[in-house]
């Protein structure tokens, strides 16, 4: 008598959402511009505090007044989240 054992190897896809903290800075003598990661976080509350903690040193550091256009602070826009939601399968 021969003992048979199955073995039963699945692999699945799953969505996986994650909010990544970017910034884009151009300078306009030269006309370039570039983009770098700089975070990248479980939800979208933290990378936004992240994200606004950012903008206000950049701010800070450029010697910029607030509401200037030279630093655009992240948007906190649900739109955005629910259609990551969505793409996620979480909605």
């Amino acid at each position: 008598m021969t003992d048979q054992t199955e073995t039963l190897v699945e692999f699945k896809i799953r969505p996986i959402v994650r909010y990544a903290v970017t910034k884009y800075e151009y300078t306009s003598n030269g006309g370039t511009g570039k983009s770098s990661q700089l975070g990248v976080y479980d939800n979208f509350d933290t990378s936004y505090e992240v994200g606004v903690a950012l903008a206000r040193g950049e701010q800070q550091r450029l010697g910029v007044e607030p509401f200037s256009m030279a630093v655009v602070f992240p948007s906190d826009v649900q739109p955005v989240v629910d259609a990551a939601r969505r793409v996620a399968g979480q909605a």
